[in-house]
């Protein structure tokens, strides 16, 4: 089992699992029509998501050596908390508040 040492838990592992299977549009499309499609910040966001998805994988594909523990645990902590990180800065409530956090 592998083991998680960030802000990111074990069960949000299973929605950046199934987070990661969604389908994603191209970069370049900015505006869209439809009223429910995903905004640039929520694509951020998901793509921030996805990003995390990546890191556990690789790094639960490094060696277990003393040294591929270390990098492992440095890889997985920096690399997952910029999801979380956003969506509670996304979360604030006014302009100072989001500076605040």
């Amino acid at each position: 089992m592998l083991r998680v040492r960030s802000t990111l838990r074990l069960r949000d592992l299973t929605y950046l699992e199934t987070t990661s299977h969604m389908k994603t549009e191209s970069a370049g499309n900015y505006q869209s029509d439809d009223k429910n499609s995903p905004s640039l910040a929520d694509k951020l966001e998901e793509r921030l998501i996805d990003f995390a998805v990546r890191i556990v994988r690789l790094s639960a594909s490094v060696p277990r050596t003393a040294a591929g523990k270390h990098i492992a645990g440095q890889i997985l902590r920096s690399g997952t908390s910029p999801a979380p990180n956003y969506g509670e800065e996304r979360g604030a409530e006014s302009h100072a508040g989001f500076v605040h956090k």
